[in-house]
C-alpha cells in the first residue's frame, strides 16, 4: 500500500462544521450503491473491485465513499491529502470510544491538566475479559481527521518519552507544556500503543490510543449518522 504523504504545513485543514458535514453525508448516503463487483464470491464486500476484503460494515463502507465525507477526511482513496487514521487496506479506520451514555456529543478538551484525560481518546481494540468502572459499557463508533500525528512508538503510553516521567501521564492528559510542544511543531493528533494483545485477560483495556488534538472538527460519531 502507498505510504501517505503528510506534511504539517500542506496538510493544515480547514475548519469544518461537523454538524453540517453529517447531514451532508445522510443526503449522499443514499446514491452509493454497493453493486456485484464490490463483493466476492462469498458476498463479503470489497475495498475496491477485485480488491482485499473491506473491514468496514455496509453502512460505513458507503460513508466513506460519499463526497461529502472525502472533502472532510481527504482523498483516501488516492492517498493522498488525508487523515492518517486509515487501516491495512488504506480504508478510514474505525475506532472506538467507551462510556456509560448511550449518546455522547463531542467534547472540546479541558482547559488545564487534570488526572482524568484531558482530550477524547479512541482506541482500535479493546482487549480483556473483566468490566472496570474505568470503561462504560457503551461503544461508540468514530473516524478521525488526523494528518500530523506524534506517535510514540511501540509499547510507550506515556510521553516521558519526550518529558521527564515525573510530568508523564497517559496520551489523553496532555499538560501544558507538551501541548505547545505539539502544536508548535505542527501536530493535530497523538498516538500510544500499549502492550496489551489478545492473549491479555485482565480488566477491561485498550491495545491503542488516538488523541484529536481539535475534537469538534476532527471526530465523526459513525453511530450518528443513519440512512433516512
Amino acid at each position: 500500500m502507498e505510504k501517505i504523504k503528510h506534511n504539517a504545513v500542506e496538510n493544515i485543514k480547514p475548519s469544518f462544521d461537523i454538524s453540517e458535514v453529517k447531514a451532508k453525508i445522510l443526503d449522499e448516503i443514499e446514491t452509493v450503491v454497493i453493486r456485484t463487483q464490490d463483493r466476492d464470491s462469498e458476498g463479503n464486500i470489497l475495498v475496491s473491485p477485485d480488491g482485499p476484503r473491506s473491514n468496514l460494515d455496509e453502512q460505513s463502507w458507503k460513508i466513506v465513499r460519499t463526497e461529502s465525507f472525502k472533502k472532510w477526511f481527504g482523498d483516501w482513496q488516492g492517498h493522498k491529502d488525508c487523515s492518517v487514521i486509515v487501516d491495512e487496506n488504506g480504508e478510514p479506520k474505525v475506532v472506538t470510544h467507551r462510556t456509560y451514555e448511550k449518546e455522547i456529543a463531542v467534547k472540546p478538551p479541558r482547559e488545564k491538566f487534570s488526572e482524568v484525560s484531558r482530550f477524547m481518546h479512541f482506541t482500535s481494540q479493546w482487549v480483556g475479559t473483566e468490566q472496570t468502572q474505568r470503561y462504560g459499557t457503551d461503544l461508540h463508533h468514530a473516524f478521525l481527521n488526523i494528518r500530523n500525528l506524534f506517535e510514540m512508538g511501540p509499547g510507550k503510553m506515556r510521553y516521558y518519552q519526550t518529558y521527564p516521567e515525573a510530568k508523564a501521564g497517559f496520551v489523553g492528559n496532555i499538560d501544558d507544556e507538551f501541548l505547545t510542544f505539539l502544536k508548535k511543531k505542527g501536530y493535530d493528533g497523538v498516538y500510544g500503543a500499549s502492550s496489551k494483545n489478545n492473549d491479555y485477560k485482565g480488566p477491561l483495556m485498550y491495545t491503542d490510543e488516538y488523541v484529536p488534538l481539535n475534537p469538534p472538527t476532527q471526530i465523526l460519531l459513525i453511530d450518528q449518522i443513519t440512512e433516512k
